[in-house]
């Protein structure tokens, strides 16, 4: 379970501050849960927050009890790696590796040590989960936006983690495309694990079991589908 407690994030604007959330508190279980609102709403900050990427300035934030708020930093990236993992819009994929590269990229930094024959075995399962084995030596350059965004999701899950946290994953996606990565994103959270994403897409919201609506950092809404 996630337990957020009265977490609270300013940027600095110029000479101004923006306060990006304002004491939010929440409990996330292992559904699959929507946060929406309008740009500005906080939205991507409180993702990168739950992720260990952005610290916050108040408030505390427990993953399965880990303190995420206070954690040193090489703590911190071991629990992320083992425990969450992270899908963003633009896929963020090395162009230079293979499919298979990117995949098994997190296995690098992984507390477990993994032979070179383990990690294409581990990256193919990933693959195999997410439809898309035989491509699994293309290079990512010559995949379309949907394959892409499928390799993000293996390399996601290539370390069984307890928490998927994606932002706008099917922003750049086409309806049908769309439709497919839900669809396994819901095989995914029936496994047992917890997907959490960012999306201005409330048909993609709806498919959810939960939305947060976030508006000028705040929770104004929140409620069960």
């Amino acid at each position: 379970m996630i337990v957020i407690k009265e977490i609270s994030k300013e940027f600095s604007q110029g000479k101004h501050r923006i306060r990006a959330l304002n004491n939010v508190t929440l409990s996330l279980h292992n559904e699959m849960t929507a946060i929406i609102g309008t740009s500005g709403a906080g939205k991507s900050t409180l993702l990168n927050i739950l992720a260990g990427v952005e610290p916050l300035d108040k408030g505390e934030i427990y993953i399965d009890n880990f303190a995420i708020h206070n954690s040193a930093e090489n703590d911190l990236a071991k629990f992320r790696n083992a425990n969450i993992g992270i899908v963003m819009q633009n896929y963020s994929l090395i162009s230079d590796f293979s499919v298979l590269e990117n995949v098994y990229l997190p296995l690098s930094f992984s507390r477990q040590k993994h032979s070179k024959k383990d990690k294409r075995d581990k990256a193919l399962e990933a693959l195999k989960l997410v439809g898309i084995e035989y491509l699994a030596d293309r290079d990512v350059n010559e995949l379309s936006g949907g394959q892409m965004q499928r390799v993000a999701i293996a390399r996601a899950v290539i370390n069984s983690p307890r928490y998927i946290l994606a932002d706008e994953p099917t922003g750049a996606l086409d309806g049908e495309n769309t439709e497919k990565i839900i669809d396994l994103f819901k095989e995914i959270n029936a496994k047992g694990v917890g997907i959490i994403l960012v999306t201005h897409d409330m048909g993609v919201a709806h498919s959810c079991q939960r939305i947060v609506q976030l508006e000028d950092g705040k929770v104004v809404d929140d409620y069960t589908l």
